[in-house]
C-alpha cells in the first residue's frame, strides 16, 4: 500500500514482509526512481527511511523510527535507503 505522509513525504506498507524484503523494495524503487527522467522536473532522487515490526510496536512508534531513519539518510548524504536498529 502506497499513501501520501504530507509534503514530500510517502508511507508504503508491506504487510508479511521481512526487514530484508523491506529493505530490497526500498533499494529497488531509490534506483527506479534515480534512474527516471521525469517530464517536467528531469531526474531526482529519493531518500528511505525503513521501519519492521517489533512486538510491541504501535502505528505510531513504527512511523517514528521510519522518520528518524529517512532522517539518517538524509544526513548520510541522500538518495540511499537506512533503518534504524534495535
Amino acid at each position: 500500500m502506497l499513501g501520501r505522509w504530507g509534503g514530500e513525504e510517502f508511507l508504503v506498507v508491506c504487510p508479511s514482509t521481512s526487514l530484508e524484503e523491506a529493505l530490497q523494495l526500498a533499494e529497488r524503487l531509490r534506483l527506479q526512481l534515480a534512474d527516471h527522467c521525469f517530464l517536467t522536473v528531469g531526474q531526482k532522487t529519493a531518500s528511505f527511511g525503513v521501519a519492521s515490526y517489533v512486538p510491541g510496536d504501535s502505528l505510531n512508534s513504527m512511523i517514528s523510527r521510519s522518520d528518524k531513519a529517512l532522517y539518517k539518510a538524509k544526513e548520510n548524504g541522500r538518495n540511499r535507503v537506512e533503518y534504524i536498529k534495535l
